[in-house]
Order: C-alpha cells, then sequence, then structure tokens
C-alpha cells in the first residue's frame, strides 16, 4: 500500500510539475491570444474527455478489482470498456465540430478543434483504469508521467511561434497515444 501511495503521490506531482514549467513558457511564446486559444482548446478537450470517459475510470476499476483473478473476465471487462470508449468518440467527435462551428473563439481554427479532439481520444482510450483495478500503480505512475513529459518536452522543442496554439493540444495528444498504446499492449 505504501509502494502504491508512493507512486500516486509521484503522479500528482507530474499533474502540477509539468504544467507548471511549460506555462510561462507558452505565456510568453504564444502571446495573450495565442494563449487564449490554447485555454479554449484544453477546455474544448477536457471536456471531450468527460465524454468518451462516461465513468469507466471509476466503474472500470471496480469491476476489474472485483474479478482480479479471472483473467477470462478480465479481457472481457477490458475489450467491452475499450469498446464502449470507441463508440463514444462518435458523440465527442460531433461535440468538437459543434465546437468549432458554434464558438466564436474556434471559428477558422480547425486545428485546435482536431488537436482537442485528438488529445481528449488518445487519453480517453487509455488503459489506465485497467491497472488502477489491477492495483499496478506502478504501470499507472509510468504512463502517467511518461505522457506529460513527453509532451513538456516537445512544447519545449517544437513550439516556438504565436501561431501555433494547436501544437501544445497535439503533442498532449502525441503522448498521450505513446501511453496508450504501451498501456493496451502491457495489458
Amino acid at each position: 500500500m505504501k509502494r502504491g501511495l508512493l507512486y500516486l503521490y509521484a503522479v500528482q506531482g507530474a499533474n502540477y510539475l509539468f504544467p507548471l514549467l511549460t506555462l510561462p513558457y507558452l505565456s510568453r511564446v504564444l502571446g495573450p491570444e495565442g494563449f487564449g486559444l490554447l485555454a479554449v482548446g484544453q477546455s474544448l478537450a477536457m471536456y471531450l474527455q468527460i465524454v468518451t470517459d462516461y465513468g469507466f475510470s471509476l466503474a472500470g476499476v471496480r469491476e476489474v478489482a472485483r474479478h482480479r483473478p479471472d483473467r477470462g473476465r478480465l479481457a472481457q471487462i477490458f475489450a467491452s470498456v475499450l469498446g464502449a470508449k470507441a463508440l463514444l468518440l462518435l458523440p465527442a467527435s460531433l461535440l468538437a465540430l459543434l465546437a468549432y462551428l458554434l464558438l466564436p473563439a474556434l471559428r477558422g481554427q480547425v486545428e485546435v478543434a482536431l488537436s482537442a479532439l485528438f488529445w481528449a481520444a488518445a487519453w480517453g482510450l487509455s488503459p489506465v483504469w485497467f491497472f488502477q483495478g489491477l492495483e499496478r500503480m506502478a504501470e499507472v505512475a509510468f504512463l502517467e508521467v511518461l505522457t506529460r513529459g513527453l509532451a513538456t518536452l516537445g512544447v519545449f522543442l517544437l513550439v516556438q511561434e504565436p501561431g501555433q496554439a494547436y501544437l501544445p493540444l497535439l503533442l498532449n495528444g502525441l503522448g498521450a497515444l505513446v501511453a496508450t498504446a504501451l498501456g493496451t499492449l502491457w495489458a
């Protein structure tokens, strides 16, 4: 239990540290308009993540913990949750399209809307919930820190001008995609 708590503290620390590192850089490089557009894109990504998650991060963890010894049932739970999350990408895509069409801040910013959707999809399909149910917190911590670390590194290396407000969203999505692919292979 102590080890699991240590891993969770590491994840929470990474969740605070990486944004604190990138915030001053992005606000300077993107300027007020670009930084505001990034904030709108991040908000959209978070709302889309809520749609794709649909409570599976709680219900899925509970089911995995309940059926931990039964590998066949675990495979069934894993496939069911990922299938449902994939289906939920359809309404999330529709919401992204509506946001693009209806929000004045996103008009003409198709890269921001698509990057937000990509980030939400990549993170929404993450199997972190599965490892939490199995109480394999080392894997959870590794995936979370890897995602944040890759995105942060990419921000410092690639975001260079105000017109690249979509790039941090895309980089977060790429980091999440790498972590999701690794986690799915491990599962």
